[in-house]
């Protein structure tokens, strides 16, 4: 496969990658890494930064394989030379790449370990005076959106390092990043302050890094939001995100003050639909985000919201099973999503089956409801049906306790502790099964559970649906207890279903074999036997 790979035509693809990626860069300034690069030996790589290239086109074609088995050979082939290049000297970049490689199929553990390794051998050989490593041929991911964002912004900085080493531990750092989902762990809160450290110039990474603090009730981080402004004068994401702080520590004047700045900017760009969050009152109980280019979801305007700092920071929903979703959802099919919030997979279905399909979101917390009603309004999605209310094994009434960020919402049964201060709603409790007449349902293709623990209550209000329609069901797997967890797969096995992961990039359903399979998976696929095919 090395012979895919000819000098001048592996530079030119090479190039061309770049200005895909940064379409307003200036190639001319690359002048010392044109000139590293042009005695690598494309055919017959036996220097580190040799193998480092090579696998960087191989990466390159992959992203650019419309053929999946063509994509994963690639991979293989780029994974293959990188564990080459990474036992030789100056191996730098090839573990750096090592990393990035793991990251595009989620196997977060190698990535991190690797990312992590690398990170502090080249933090210890940047303190060691030594001869320059030459620079190498750098790839990051464009394929997904939260990378994208970095990708356009890090890549010219990565490109321009001063030698290999630099060039490996930005890169490093930057998987690292990508590796947490930081509005949920302080960890991720460090490797921002990490990352922000080597990247002093980055807007998005001072976004992050302000947006991710002030979720952690770290305030002073918005002085990262005001120097991610001063990098970026013209962003919508960093002056809606200076709004909502404002909002968020009721400074209603101030606010006021950031929304007029942004409809200056709105006023000359009136069919861009990120500035619509300017035309919302201040005291809004929601936002607008840009979701799938052409939607706009109406989101919490608290940044206590997980969902609104993620879909604000990074411009897409983390979870890597989006890209599933996405791919195998088509007109004229039925969707419920049990959990929905506000809407993320809802309304990536509901553009997907189109007015001839059907979309259920179920929603048990008010202000969630409100926001997927407004999305479903602002977009004319009529196809969707909302129904307030949290599901389970029998019908009747329930308790939700409400926290400060929406997502620790829980159903309380009788057995919870509680306190006089807890704050709660009372909802409508029913069975997925009560809606084959209520919503009159011959089909329903994907099931969607996100129960916060409660999945077990809900399928087991769901036989008939399960038998009848047999859908493919997309479920969160490591929400709560173990136990509860390893309950909800035994169970859907007994009702002939196989457990899958999604592995992304490659877009490979993976058995579970072992119900010791199912840890470290945020979500889990199950497909009925009847349905599945090898």
């Amino acid at each position: 496969m090395v012979d895919d790979f000819h000098a001048d035509a592996s530079e030119n693809i090479y190039w061309q990658y770049v200005q895909q990626c940064c379409p307003h860069f200036n190639l001319n300034v690359l002048s010392q890494l044109k000139e590293d690069i042009q005695t690598t030996n494309w055919e017959e790589p036996s220097s580190a930064i040799e193998f480092n290239n090579v696998a960087v086109m191989a990466l390159v074609a992959a992203d650019n394989a419309e053929d999946l088995s063509e994509r994963l050979i690639y991979w293989e082939f780029a994974l293959d030379l990188l564990n080459q290049g990474a036992e030789l000297p100056n191996n730098f970049l090839c573990k750096a790449h090592l990393a990035v490689a793991y990251s595009l199929i989620n196997n977060l553990k190698d990535s991190t370990n690797i990312a992590d390794n690398c990170f502090l051998e080249t933090l210890q050989a940047l303190s060691i005076p030594a001869s320059r490593q030459p620079l190498g041929l750098v790839y990051l991911p464009r394929h997904l959106k939260k990378w994208s964002i970095i990708c356009s912004e890090q890549l010219p900085v990565i490109l321009q390092a001063s030698d290999g080493v630099t060039q490996a531990l930005t890169l490093s750092t930057e998987v690292l990043c990508h590796s947490h989902l930081f509005f949920l762990n302080k960890q991720g809160l460090k490797l921002l302050q990490l990352a922000v450290q080597f990247n002093t110039n980055s807007a998005m990474l001072n976004l992050q890094l302000g947006l991710c603090g002030i979720c952690h009730e770290h305030m002073e981080n918005l002085a990262y939001i005001y120097r991610a402004r001063i990098l970026s004068l013209d962003s919508s994401i960093i002056l809606q995100s200076l709004y909502l702080v404002c909002q968020h520590l009721q400074q209603m004047l101030i606010a006021e003050q950031w929304k007029a700045i942004a409809t200056t900017y709105a006023q000359n760009n009136p069919q861009d639909i990120q500035w619509k969050w300017t035309e919302l009152d201040v005291d809004s109980p929601f936002t607008y985000v840009p979701f799938e280019d052409t939607l706009l979801l109406a989101v919490e305007s608290s940044l206590h919201s997980i969902v609104t700092n993620v879909l604000i920071a990074q411009g897409d929903w983390f979870e890597v099973e989006m890209e599933l979703w996405r791919d195998n959802i088509y007109a004229g099919m039925t969707i419920i999503d049990v959990g929905a919030n506000v809407g993320v997979y809802t309304y990536s279905a509901a553009q997907r089956v189109g007015k001839l399909g059907k979309v259920i979101a179920i929603e048990p917390f008010s202000g969630c409801v409100r926001c997927l009603e407004e999305t479903r309004r602002v977009n004319q999605l009529d196809w969707v049906r909302i129904i307030a209310g949290a599901v389970g094994e029998h019908n009747g009434k329930a308790r939700l306790s409400l926290k400060s960020s929406n997502e620790a919402n829980k159903l309380i049964s009788e057995d919870d502790e509680v306190t006089p201060t807890d704050i709660f709603e009372t909802v409508a409790y029913f069975t997925l099964d009560s809606l084959i007449e209520q919503e009159n349902l011959n089909r329903v293709d994907w099931l969607k559970i996100d129960a916060e623990g409660h999945e077990m209550q809900v399928l087991a209000g769901s036989n008939r649906i399960l038998q009848e329609f047999k859908p493919n069901i997309l479920y969160e797997n490591i929400e709560g207890k173990q136990e509860n967890s390893i309950e909800v797969a035994e169970y859907l096995m007994q009702h002939d279903y196989k457990l899958f992961y999604y592995r992304p990039y490659l877009k490979q359903l993976i058995l579970v074999d072992l119900l010791e399979e199912l840890q470290g998976n945020l979500n889990i696929i199950a497909i009925s036997n009847s349905k599945f095919h090898n």
